[in-house]
Formats: structure tokens, C-alpha cells, sequence
């Protein structure tokens, strides 16, 4: 048997285990791989905002915002710029993961939990085990001392819970059995190191998000890292079993690409029969909306008036799809609307036609926009021009309050990931007319187009057969 000696021994060494991470700060040093894939990053700072400060976790990098959790940590958004210089404690991090899975609860164990980690590294930094056993031993004999290490491993082993809970399917054995601490934690943090969006903050990879990041891993060769996405209501899920069973039929049944479905609030019956009405494999991921801290909650619409909840889809569709962790490690996106219909088989796989084309941005039709809901937004672009200095690749030739119908719209993530996209979706959120004047995601992503692609880096897709609403494509 193993004796009580030896088992208060084991403790101690795992708090040492346990408190590695907290007493030694790990660093990542490196360049953003090219311009197509710098942007956003996001980074627990200690600093309120200030990612070059002394203290932060993050050197090197231009801070946008801050959030502040309830236990006073902060995230920042931080661009990635030519070089930088990361840091990150376990410390910090098993902190804010608690607090993301278990909420206030979890903010108070995942405190305990260091303050007891730092308490065992103590003993074990000041108690030499080699040559203190004894004394050691002896000293531990104390009910409220020995009461207090089993809280503590028990806490600590809650806090690892908290943070390994959702990550675990995204490691093999072999990295957490063989790989050093880097290894193992770059790991871990797949979704919010490599894949950019300031949403992707604290949110970890849900189930499903989960399943489609191990789909990646094993991606077969040559066929482009794609999927198909739909955001949905949840009254409108006989629409789209329609929509599904189009898609099917004339273009997946053939090409197998994952079909991402993101919602609000679908119940898990509900995500069920969707899954039964549809032969793809599916995926879904819960948003939530709400008006962003930078504008007031009772805001006056002053153009357009269209309920609430179509500017939230305004803005997910040009700005939160993108920063979602279901969407990281993908090439290509095929937005579809639940009313979208596919009417004839596609003869080809449309995402290979876009990569073996080096095409950017694929659309049905190009039509006229509805005036009173575009107010403002032409000649805040065009200051946008003037401030940045950017040079437009084919707004001038643009005919103004026209869009492209982007219920159909097959692009690369690269592009709306890209530095130059960011800042101009950033400049256009904290304008505030999304809300105010209803700016819709077809404008404000055609003006994007015309500024960031190349004309023959777009197409028409005139030979898909498409039917949405009045629009009855050919």
C-alpha cells in the first residue's frame, strides 16, 4: 500500500505540476505568416487596454478594445502587426476559462483554485523535498493543513476541468503524453491563436465546433477547405429543410462539404429534425446578438425602420460570421439564406472553380439597393478613401446603390480576414449605421469588394440555377 507519507509526497508534486504554468511565463515569438492572414488576435492582457504595457501578455501589437470580466481581468483585441512578441500565463488563463464555463461560480473556484496552487508552490519551493522529507512529513500532520492540500488538488483539478473541458478531443495523446508545455498549450488554443476575429475571445469551441476542427485535420488532399452556412430562425426551419434538400440534391450529394447552421436559439429537438431533413453532415453554432457596447440600447432608428433583429443579421453577415471559432482553418464560405433555392445539379464543385480560377468573390446578380437604407454610407466611404489613402481597385467604375444579391455569395475567408477588411469593417461598425439607417451587409460588402478585389478576381456564377424570393435565376 501506498504509505500516508508518501501520498501527502504526491500532492505536493502536483500542485508543482499544477502551478508550472503559473510561475513561468511562456512566450510565442513569430511573424504574422503574410498579409491575406494578418488581422485580429486576441490576447488576456493584464493591463486595462494597454497590450504594450509593462505587465501585459501581449507586446507588439495595436490595442482596438477591451472587455472586462466580472473578476476584473480584461481581453483585448489586438491587430497582429509585422512582428510580435506573445506572452501568456497558465495563471491568467485557467482564471477567465473558469469564469467562461461556469460563470460567477467558476470566477470564484478558478480564484481559490490559484490561490491554493500558489500556496502548494510555496511549500515546494521552501520545503526541499530531497533533503526535508522527514520534517516535511511530520509537519503534515496537521488536520487543517492536510484538509486544506486535498481542497486545493481538488480545486486545482476543477480549474484544469474547466480549462481542458471542451479542448481535450482537439489533442492526440502523443502531444499531451510527449510534447513540451508550448506544444501542448499551442494546442489547446488552436481556435483563438490561428484564427482571427475579436468575438473569438473567450468563447471556446462548442460540440459541434469541436467535431468540424477534427473534420479539418483530417481534410482530404486537394479538395478546397470549404463549407456552406445559413444563419436561421427557428420559425423558419420548414423553410429550410426546402433549402437543405435543394442543396443536396444538386450540388452535396455529390461534393460532401459541411453545412454550418448558425442560430440564436435551437433547441436541441429542433437541431435533431433539421439534421434528419438533410443528407450533409451539419453543424451548428449558437450566436447571440445584441447591440454593441459603443451605441446607446434605446437607439432612434432614423432611416429604413426594419425591426431589430434584421440589423443583427445585417451585422453578423458582414462582420461576427467571420469571427466565429466554427469558421477557423477554412478556405472558402457559401452563404445561403433558408428561403435560397438551388434549382438544377451544378456540374462542378464551385469552391475548385474558385480556387483553380484564383477568383475572391463569386455572386448570382448585381441589383439596385434601396436608397433610404444606404443613407450616409457612400460618403462615409468615400472619406474612408480620402483618410486612408487607400486606392480602390474598382469603386470608381462602381455604380452607386447597386449591390450584389448576397443571399448567394461563394468568397475566400482570406478576404474578409485581411488587415485592409478589418479596418474598414471596424470604421463602419463605430459609425453606428447598421443600426441607425439599417446599412445592410449587400452594400457594405460590394462597397468592400470593389475597394479590396480585383475586377477578374470576381465572378458571375450565370449558369447556377437560383431561386430566392422574386429573384428567379436562370
Amino acid at each position: 500500500m501506498i504509505g500516508r507519507s508518501n501520498i501527502i509526497i504526491i500532492l505536493i508534486l502536483f500542485h508543482f505540476t499544477c502551478t508550472l504554468g503559473a510561475a513561468c511565463r511562456m512566450g510565442h515569438h513569430g511573424t504574422c505568416p503574410n498579409e491575406t492572414e494578418a488581422g485580429w488576435i486576441v490576447t488576456h492582457c493584464n493591463t486595462t487596454g494597454d497590450c504594450n504595457g509593462k505587465n501585459s501578455d501581449c507586446k507588439g501589437f495595436e490595442t482596438c478594445s477591451v472587455e472586462v470580466f466580472g473578476n476584473g481581468s480584461t481581453v483585448s483585441r489586438c491587430r497582429c502587426s509585422k512582428g510580435y512578441n506573445r506572452t501568456y500565463t497558465f495563471y491568467n488563463y485557467m482564471y477567465t476559462a473558469m469564469a467562461d464555463n461556469y460563470g460567477s461560480i467558476g470566477e470564484n473556484i478558478g480564484a481559490a483554485a490559484r490561490m491554493m496552487c500558489a500556496f502548494a508552490l510555496i511549500l515546494v519551493i521552501f520545503v526541499p523535498l530531497y533533503r526535508f522529507r522527514e520534517r516535511l512529513v511530520n509537519g503534515l500532520h496537521s488536520r487543517h493543513l492536510k484538509h486544506m492540500l486535498l481542497a486545493s488538488s481538488l480545486l486545482c483539478l476543477v480549474a484544469l476541468t474547466g480549462l481542458y473541458r471542451k479542448q481535450l478531443n482537439n489533442m492526440d495523446i502523443k502531444s499531451i503524453l510527449f510534447k513540451d508545455y508550448r506544444t501542448l498549450w499551442k494546442s489547446m488554443q488552436h481556435n483563438s491563436i490561428n484564427c482571427k476575429g475579436s468575438e473569438r475571445i473567450s468563447r471556446s469551441c462548442a460540440d459541434d465546433c469541436i467535431r468540424l476542427q477534427n473534420l479539418l485535420k483530417d481534410w482530404p488532399d486537394g479538395k478546397p477547405k470549404a463549407f456552406v452556412y445559413y444563419l436561421i430562425q427557428a420559425k423558419r426551419i420548414s423553410i429550410l429543410s426546402q433549402s437543405l434538400s435543394s442543396l443536396d440534391s444538386n450540388f452535396n450529394d455529390v461534393y460532401h462539404y459541411p453545412i454550418v447552421i448558425f442560430h440564436e436559439n435551437i433547441s436541441d429537438v429542433n437541431q435533431n429534425l433539421i439534421r434528419l431533413s438533410s443528407k450533409s453532415d451539419i453543424y451548428f453554432q449558437a450566436v447571440k446578438f445584441e447591440i454593441p457596447d459603443f451605441l446607446p440600447k434605446n437607439l432612434t432608428q432614423l432611416s429604413c425602420h426594419w425591426h431589430i433583429g434584421y440589423r443583427h443579421m445585417c451585422r453578423f453577415h458582414s462582420k461576427l460570421v467571420y469571427e466565429q471559432p466554427i469558421t477557423c482553418g477554412f478556405e472558402y464560405a457559401w452563404r445561403l439564406d433558408d428561403d435560397s433555392i438551388i434549382k438544377r445539379p451544378l456540374k462542378y464543385d464551385i469552391f475548385e472553380y474558385m480556387r483553380d480560377n484564383n477568383l475572391q468573390y463569386g455572386y448570382i446578380a448585381i441589383i439596385p439597393d434601396n436608397r433610404l437604407c444606404t443613407v450616409n454610407l457612400w460618403e462615409n466611404t468615400r472619406k474612408y478613401i480620402n483618410d486612408s489613402s487607400i486606392a480602390p481597385k474598382f469603386f470608381t467604375e462602381w455604380r452607386q446603390y447597386y449591390v450584389y444579391y448576397n443571399n448567394f455569395e461563394v468568397s475566400r475567408m482570406s478576404l474578409w480576414l485581411s488587415d485592409d477588411y478589418q479596418k474598414f469593417i471596424d470604421y463602419i461598425d463605430k459609425l453606428g449605421g447598421i443600426y441607425y439607417y439599417r446599412w445592410g451587409d449587400a452594400p457594405i460588402k460590394s462597397i468592400a469588394v470593389s475597394l479590396f478585389v480585383r475586377k477578374n478576381e470576381t465572378h458571375n456564377f450565370l449558369d447556377v440555377g437560383y431561386q430566392h424570393k422574386k429573384l428567379n435565376h436562370p
